[in-house]
């Protein structure tokens, strides 16, 4: 189909818009956490003011993980997370996990009153066996999509996986606190890379079509 509107969300395509009508469920907001990175002046060519930003979660590291790649873009943004009602939990599949974080950035963009919504969205393929993790960005008519690093899991993990269990409590429970706080990435990276580096590299990717020294918003 090409159009579709979810009522809530207003109108978007498919794919990858689609993503909204597979996971949206009503519920509230809540109050969402504004603030700003800590850039020097810089940003899209022809910008003078920061850039609205709304983050499609309020979990930390994700958090963590946009300003980080803000920063490595010399963005100056105020950053505002909200949660997302219907959001997956841990999609296990490479095609849910990037349209978990294009439902993010639509969502994002739409609640949070913001030039540009950002999702970040891990998860596992259990076909190919491999992490994966996506970050979406849309200013409400174009969609960058950016794919993070990623590294095979062993064939234990994933047999856990497919029998219901959740990827961060049982890095916990077979590695230790460190390992569920720093992520399977960094577990099964020999310490190579942390989660929060990973969604920073692919929300770094999204957000260049947008933010990056080559275009923009505000750009001529």
């Amino acid at each position: 189909m090409d159009s579709e509107g979810c009522g809530q969300c207003g109108p978007f395509r498919s794919p990858p818009w689609i993503a909204c009508r597979l996971f949206y469920r009503d519920g509230p907001l809540t109050n969402p956490v504004l603030e700003s990175t800590g850039a020097a002046p810089g940003g899209p060519p022809g910008r003078l003011g920061p850039v609205r930003v709304a983050l499609g979660s309020e979990s930390e590291v994700k958090r963590r993980a946009l300003l980080r790649a803000l920063s490595a873009l010399g963005a100056r943004a105020e950053l505002v997370a909200l949660a997302v009602p219907g959001a997956p939990a841990q999609p296990l599949s490479e095609a849910a996990t990037e349209e978990g974080a294009a439902f993010r950035a639509w969502y994002a963009k739409k609640h949070g009153h913001a030039e540009l919504g950002v999702g970040l969205e891990g998860g596992v393929d259990l076909d190919s066996g491999w992490l994966t993790m996506y970050a979406a960005a849309t200013d409400g008519e174009r969609l960058a999509l950016g794919r993070g690093p990623s590294v095979p899991l062993p064939e234990e993990v994933l047999a856990a996986l497919r029998r219901g269990a959740e990827l961060g409590p049982y890095l916990r429970e077979r590695f230790g606190a460190e390992a569920a706080r720093k992520g399977a990435v960094w577990v099964f990276s020999g310490g190579a890379m942390t989660r929060e580096e990973a969604l920073a590299a692919a929300a770094r990717l999204a957000l260049g079509p947008f933010l990056g020294d080559t275009g923009g918003l505000g750009s001529p």
